[in-house]
């Protein structure tokens, strides 16, 4: 349930078949014929996120991994919630702009890449951005039309273990970073401490005020 995680997948229609199969052989590969088995398969943390999940199957048309459509695999007691693609899901649904933070990937084919940033465009700012191109220019597109806190190209995730990059959000996804130094900038609160003197005091700090008190001042605090 990781929040750098893909919500959303655009995928080009004419790929799209060859890539709802090659998930689900990965599925396989990853977890096993049954992910509910697989001590590497995990659960959600809380009966709310259950139902949170559980309500997601319902908008669109649930592709479940595994036999049986999903919501007849979902297990409360357990709190566990297969893996799913999420396909014809309407523009307007909610789906599409919340966070997932579960197993529900919700795939979505496009006709040409200005449709792709079209849609992009009408959803909050992005947590992260990762595309998956062997065109160089259509990557270097997306990080100009797009608005996210990270952008990787043919990578996802993987920016998350340097410490040394500026992850964080934008706009409604949040703000400042929190990784490394720049992490401990965003949740620190510096403060100014100064020590005067007990024994002088500069009398042009007080009224009455001139021009020359204030350029005078003006070079001793500059």
């Amino acid at each position: 349930q990781l929040r750098a995680a893909p919500d959303v997948l655009l995928v080009q229609r004419t790929v799209l078949d060859r890539v709802l199969d090659a998930l689900r052989t990965e599925l396989e590969r990853a977890f096993g014929p049954q992910p509910r088995t697989s001590a590497d398969f995990g659960r959600m943390v809380s009966a709310a996120g259950f139902a949170r999940q559980a309500e997601r199957l319902a908008i669109g048309r649930a592709l479940p991994f595994g036999p049986g459509d999903a919501a007849n695999q979902l297990d409360r007691a357990s709190l566990y919630v297969p893996p799913t693609l999420l396909t014809d899901v309407p523009d307007d649904s909610p789906v599409l702009r919340e966070e997932g933070f579960g197993p529900v990937l919700v795939v979505r084919p496009y006709t040409r890449l200005d449709e792709a940033t079209a849609f992009l465009a009408g959803l909050p700012a992005l947590t992260a951005l990762y595309a998956f191109t062997t065109a160089h220019a259509r990557g270097e597109r997306l990080m100009e039309t797009t608005r996210a806190g990270a952008v990787l190209i043919n990578d996802a995730a993987t920016h998350l273990a340097n410490p040394r990059l500026p992850q964080g959000g934008v706009g409604e996804t949040g703000h400042g970073a929190m990784a490394g130094p720049a992490g401990l900038a965003t949740f620190s609160a510096p403060r100014a401490t100064a020590v005067g003197s007990n024994f002088f005091d500069i009398p042009l700090r007080f009224a009455p005020g001139s021009d020359l008190k204030l350029k005078v001042l003006k070079r001793l605090y500059k």
